[in-house]
């Protein structure tokens, strides 16, 4: 009788764990392992009944047999062990459903924090862009044209054109270390800048001075903008300008090419510089003055060689009968064509004159 007794607690163990399963996979999802499972414990149960069933009017010396105690015991310990298995995997289940519940809090959390830093990023950009010249002015005799194209949300590049006298056209070009928030915000700093000393002060090398004197009291070390600021005579077709940093070049109709020196150091950089005006030049007809920040003769495929200044100036110059809006427009496509759309890793302006 002790026999059947046992193998009735085995069936009733297989019979429990069963349920148990049925019920794992009802409250954290149906999945079809734990329905597989629940099968196997049913199956067991019903294997054990019908071994019950088999030795039920088998006689007592039988039943009292080594081995038939031995697959007896043999079945309710694996029973019991499927059913403690069972039961303890719930906590795990818990764990899991918990981690998976903060897991999507986590990144419903994110997604709100990127969608608001994006609404910022696109309200920058949208704010930097609206101080960009709305359209570049022409002169009789004179085209000017400028573009840029900012690596991320914001540019740490600048370029504008200010009226700096009645008679004369202010032409700047910047470009601050790095790309992203910081140097956008210093370059928008840089321009306010620059617009409301052109108003006060006549003389682009004393402009720049005090420029720098007001960006080193602002802006921490390490932080400096390269500038070009020029002065534009429409009428004399004459140019008077002076350098923090950043170089410029004249290609004359003849086909010679003259680099426009960096002159002093960026600003930023040292409070007490003095910048210097550079000898006045002169543009004859077909000339052109090409400034650029460093993203375009830097900008570089990966694995390839640099676009380079070589390049740069033979497309200028192999476009110079166009106008020129379409010789910049030119030189902006053929860098992105070199770098492809997945490669900028810099800002890039270019601004340009022309005597026509």
């Amino acid at each position: 009788m002790s026999v059947k007794i046992v193998l009735m607690m085995a069936i009733l163990a297989q019979l429990y764990a069963s349920i148990l399963a049925l019920r794992l996979n009802q409250r954290y999802r149906w999945h079809s392992s734990w329905t597989l499972i629940s099968g196997a414990a049913a199956g067991l149960s019903v294997l054990e009944f019908a071994v019950l069933m088999m030795v039920w009017d088998t006689q007592a010396e039988i039943l009292d047999s080594f081995p038939v105690w031995t697959a007896s015991l043999s079945a309710l310990l694996v029973s019991v062990l499927f059913v403690g298995g069972v039961s303890m995997i719930e906590p795990l289940f818990v764990k899991i459903n918990k981690a998976e519940y903060l897991m999507q809090q986590e990144n419903e959390r994110l997604e709100r924090v990127v969608q608001h830093t994006e609404e910022d990023l696109a309200l920058a950009r949208h704010i930097q862009e609206k101080l960009l010249p709305a359209e570049s002015p022409q002169y009789p005799g004179l085209q000017l044209a400028g573009s840029t194209v900012p690596a991320e949300w914001t540019n740490g590049d600048l370029f504008d054109f200010m009226p700096v006298h009645p008679d004369k056209q202010g032409l700047v070009i910047a470009d601050a270390t790095g790309h992203g928030t910081g140097p956008a915000l210093l370059m928008t700093t840089t321009r306010a800048y620059l617009r409301v000393l052109s108003q006060r002060i006549s003389d682009p090398a004393k402009i720049l001075t005090a420029a720098n004197r007001a960006i080193v009291a602002d802006v921490d070390q390490g932080r400096f903008v390269t500038v070009f600021f020029a002065q534009l005579d429409p009428e004399q077709r004459t140019v008077d300008y002076a350098s923090a940093g950043h170089e410029g070049y004249l290609l004359r109709q003849t086909g010679e090419r003259v680099p426009l020196h960096g002159g002093g150091p960026p600003l930023g950089m040292l409070g007490d510089i003095e910048y210097e005006t550079a000898p006045q030049v002169t543009l004859d007809t077909g000339d052109i003055i090409l400034l650029a920040s460093d993203g375009i003769p830097e900008a570089q495929p990966t694995g390839e060689d640099a676009f380079g200044v070589e390049r740069m100036l033979e497309i200028v110059w192999a476009c110079r009968e166009k106008s020129a809006e379409e010789i910049v427009a030119a030189l902006m496509e053929a860098v992105g064509k070199f770098i492809g759309p997945e490669t900028r890793n810099d800002d890039m302006t270019v601004v340009l004159v022309k005597a026509v």
